[in-house]
């Protein structure tokens, strides 16, 4: 398959599905040229969506223009001073177009029921037609925009009235020394944008420690983010007169109110502190959905977690085949663990995740102590997982902690189903990794159905919990291979299995070593009807399906399943 994403090492682990999920890739026709070579007023080539726009933005226009077709202004401040002159008689939406080109502004607010619209050929006012199963934008705008001068706190605001909601799509935006390069609120709307946030780390009150690409306010209504790519990068260094010790976060899109996050790309990177993809606080009525994840050489100060693809504090969070790929986390001291989380729930609320992927690629920084967790519940508010992919492939030249592929912390009654984990490498003398793993203090009633584990390594167990006090309402139809024992925990006998857990109800789990065994797999009831899932590659272990069971008849969507459909978390991992 093109484009797919290696996870090298040995037991190379491939993941399939990931082309379309890759950040910063594009398919090759959907890049729309900045210069489209139109000369008459009949759309180019390739482009189908008119501008028709009230006000029209040209870079070579002139601020003295009326803004129509023929006579444009030159700024997008301009043309928003001429939509508020409209008075009272003005329909909305009022959408302003602009056309190639770069636009240095000072900043400014989109109020009420304003489109600002970028993208446009110059000629024609015709620009490329969105297309909506693209993860991140469906093309690359020509129309810019850059602060003028830095801002001490956002670059765009959008703020809706009762006049309408914004509208902010079809821009290229790049911004430095800004907390926020978009803030927006209520029913407000932004689409087809590309943002990079190249603010540095600053100890100065008019930049805050956390530098966001886009931040959702709290206020009443739902903002909608799809078909963005999103890039906080922090590579430039730091600010003169920065304390050493000043911690900086870089988060892709920060959310706390209600929202629809959809197919965007979303990279955080180099930055001294964590790194976070998106974070949510206090938030209400949350999808996420077909985000594509990536955080990348981040470095956490001690002790501290140095990458997190999503947090959760406080919030409900439908999460629905998001991919994170975790690449290269390191700490300041390296007598610390550089901690890495897929999903990581803080308090309150509730996160139902169908379908999401986690990855963590090699770690390149030599000597370094790891801590992984795929999906990390502090607070008993994880109620699915539900076809995750956890793949965690290390470079041995670490030392890993006791990691885990899902790690719960608290009393939890929650439903972990369906889910595909391959683990591989780190050096021998580190800590276990779990597929499952339940803190002493976990008791509830959760459901363990139909999961698939499978390592290279003997160290790991499937589950860690505690044989003495059942937290476990079902355990059926695992299956799980490549160690011994089973089942790691306090009251445990020396080589436990599955089977000397308490569970309210347990049975069809298997143990395996491959070759030879993989026929197990199939020899129990309960396999009827199946989703694919983890394929093993070698001779005899072809077709390895995940079982399903009426635990999970829906997928995220609400779409009900049928034999034969797939899960987001499909790869494949050689059998040993």
């Amino acid at each position: 398959m093109s484009g797919m994403l290696l996870v090298t090492g040995a037991g190379c682990a491939s993941v399939l599905g990931f082309d379309e999920f890759l950040p910063g890739q594009a398919p090759a026709d959907s890049d729309a040229s900045a210069d489209t070579g139109a000369t008459n007023d009949g759309p180019p080539v390739g482009l189908g969506e008119s501008a028709d726009a009230d006000l029209y933005v040209n870079p070579q226009g002139d601020d003295a223009n009326d803004g129509k077709r023929e006579h444009p202004v030159r700024s997008v401040n301009k043309a928003l001073l001429l939509a508020a002159a409209s008075g009272p008689n003005q329909k909305f939406p009022l959408r302003i177009a602009a056309c190639a080109g770069t636009y240095s502004e000072t900043g400014f607010t989109l109020t009420g029921g304003i489109e600002l619209r970028g993208g446009y050929d110059c000629t024609s006012w015709y620009r490329p037609v969105s297309k909506d199963d693209v993860v991140g934008t469906t093309y690359k705008s020509p129309s810019e925009l850059s602060n003028a001068k830095p801002e001490s706190d956002q670059f765009i605001s959008l703020q809706p009235d009762d006049s309408g909601a914004p509208r902010l799509d079809g821009w290229t935006i790049t911004v430095d020394e800004a907390s926020a390069a978009v803030r927006t609120a209520g029913d407000a709307v932004l689409t087809e944008l590309t943002i990079a946030n190249r603010t540095k780390p600053s100890d100065s009150s008019s930049v805050r420690s956390q530098t966001f690409g886009i931040a959702v306010g709290p206020e009443s209504g739902t903002a909608t983010i799809e078909h963005c790519s999103v890039t906080v990068n922090q590579s430039n260094g730091r600010r003169t007169g920065t304390a050493p010790d000043d911690v900086s976060v870089g988060v892709g899109i920060g959310i706390a109110g209600s929202s629809r996050v959809r197919r965007n790309s979303l990279t955080t990177s180099s930055v001294i502190g964590s790194c976070e993809g998106i974070v949510l606080g206090g938030a209400k009525d949350v999808q996420l959905v077909e985000n594509a994840i990536a955080v990348v050489s981040c470095t956490g100060t001690a002790p501290g977690i140095a990458a997190i693809g999503i947090s959760a504090t406080s919030s409900d969070v439908t999460s629905v085949r998001n991919s994170i790929v975790i690449t290269a986390p390191a700490q300041t001291d390296i007598a610390n663990s550089a901690a890495a989380v897929g999903v990581y729930l803080v308090s309150g609320g509730t996160f139902d995740s169908d379908g999401d992927r986690v990855i963590a690629p090699a770690v390149v920084v030599p000597n370094q102590r790891l801590l992984f967790n795929g999906f990390l519940d502090s607070a008993g508010v994880l109620t699915r997982v539900v076809n995750a992919s956890i793949v965690f492939n290390a470079s041995k030249t670490i030392t890993l902690d006791d990691s885990a592929g899902i790690r719960l912390l608290a009393p939890s009654n929650a439903l972990l189903a369906h889910n595909s984990m391959y683990f591989s490498g780190a050096d021998a003398d580190g800590g276990s990794i779990y597929g499952i793993s339940l803190s002493n203090s976990v008791t509830g009633a959760i459901k363990i159905d139909s999961n698939l584990v499978v390592t290279e390594d003997h160290r790991p167990a499937f589950i860690r919990a505690s044989c003495q006090v059942s937290a476990v309402a079902e355990l059926l139809h695992n299956r799980h291979a490549g160690f011994d024992p089973s089942l790691v925990g306090t009251g445990c006998p020396s080589k436990a299995t599955l089977e000397d857990l308490q569970s309210g109800d347990a049975g069809d789990n298997v143990l395996f070593t491959c070759p030879g065994e993989c026929s197990k797999l199939f020899a129990n009831s309960g396999l009827d009807t199946t989703e694919t899932g983890l394929r093993l590659t070698d001779a005899g272990c072809s077709g390895f399906q995940v079982p399903s069971n009426d635990a999970v008849p829906v997928d995220g969507r609400g779409i009900a399943r049928s034999k034969g459909t797939t899960t987001a978390g499909a790869f494949e991992a050689p059998c040993k």
